[in-house]
Order: structure tokens, then C-alpha cells, then sequence
């Protein structure tokens, strides 16, 4: 009799994790992020309840901070909600355009949109999941140029862009570090 429940058990945990997945909302080639406080931490949905993110061996900062395939729940945490990013057909940039007082600044600012604009590129789901596996192991972590949005974000549109150091530094802080 108790194979009996086991198996009932069984079948329903299974039954409502599939439901769980869908009421979600997600789907391979995602990028989903968490709001951790201080910073917002993302990575791309892989299926099967699994991201690739930039992350420690043990949480967002620890040692050996690394690409790393992780289940979803671990990538949550703590935290109980998340979002998932939407992108538009075309690069728009997520801050509001600051007037310079130097026109060389202005003429900078414009080559660099156009420059972004010619190497945005929406990927699909699996060209996204591909992408976010090629650079699986990776190992060139940098706060201000190489973090975990700046990988979500090169997964699915070719820039390789974090809005939260945009907004953190100001529009002049990063086109230095662009053009460095």
C-alpha cells in the first residue's frame, strides 16, 4: 500500500511542478533578473528550470565568480519574485539623453548610439541559450564592464551593456569606459 501513495505523490509533485513552470511565464532564451537590494541580478533562462549567469562558486559575489549553468531556485535565493526583460526591435538606449556642454561630447554620444544601433541584434530563444553556452566557464568578471547584466544582455542582443552601471555612473563616466 505504500508504493501506492508513493507513487500518487509522485505523480502529483510532478503534475504541479509542470504547473509551477508554466504559471511562470518562461521561456528558453529569457533573461530574467532578480531584485537583490542593491542591485538587480540576471541571467538567461536555459529551460528546464536552469539559468546561465555570472555568479560565485556559493551565491551573486562569492570566490571563483564564474559563468555558471545553475538551477533556477538557487539563482532566486531569497527572493520570491522576478521579472522577465522585454526588448524592443531596435536599440534604444535606457537612460534619458543628457545635454553636454561640449558639442565633441554630443557628436561622441550620437556615433556611439549609431554604432549600437548597427550591432543590435535580437536573437532568438535557441541562438540566445547558445550564446549564454559558449561563454559557459568564463572567468573575466568586472563590476563597471563585464557583470552578469552585461553577459544576459550580449545573449540576446549582441551589446554587451549594463543599464544599472549607466545609470550608476551617469552618461559621461560610461563613454569613457566604452571608449578605454
Amino acid at each position: 500500500m505504500g508504493d501506492w501513495i508513493d507513487e500518487v505523490v509522485e505523480a502529483f509533485s510532478d503534475a504541479l511542478d509542470v504547473q509551477t513552470k508554466q504559471d511562470r511565464g518562461l521561456h528558453r532564451g529569457d533573461i530574467v533578473g532578480v531584485d537583490r537590494g542593491l542591485y538587480e541580478h540576471y541571467a538567461v533562462y536555459v529551460g528546464d528550470d536552469r539559468i546561465i549567469h555570472y555568479a560565485g562558486a556559493d551565491d551573486d559575489f562569492g570566490g571563483d565568480v564564474a559563468i555558471r549553468e545553475s538551477p533556477f531556485r538557487d539563482f532566486l535565493g531569497e527572493e520570491t519574485t522576478y521579472f522577465v526583460c522585454e526588448f524592443p526591435e531596435s536599440h534604444k538606449p535606457p537612460y534619458k539623453r543628457q545635454q553636454f556642454a561640449s558639442s565633441v561630447m554630443q557628436d561622441i554620444r550620437w556615433l556611439m548610439d549609431v554604432f549600437q544601433e548597427s550591432q543590435y541584434h535580437l536573437f532568438s530563444p535557441e541562438e540566445t541559450v547558445e550564446r549564454a553556452y559558449s561563454r559557459l566557464g568564463e572567468r573575466d568578471y568586472n563590476l563597471l564592464t563585464n557583470n552578469c547584466e552585461h553577459f544576459a544582455i550580449w545573449c540576446k542582443t549582441n551589446i554587451s551593456e549594463s543599464w544599472q552601471v549607466e545609470e550608476l555612473l551617469g552618461g559621461d563616466d560610461i563613454l569613457r569606459l566604452r571608449m578605454s
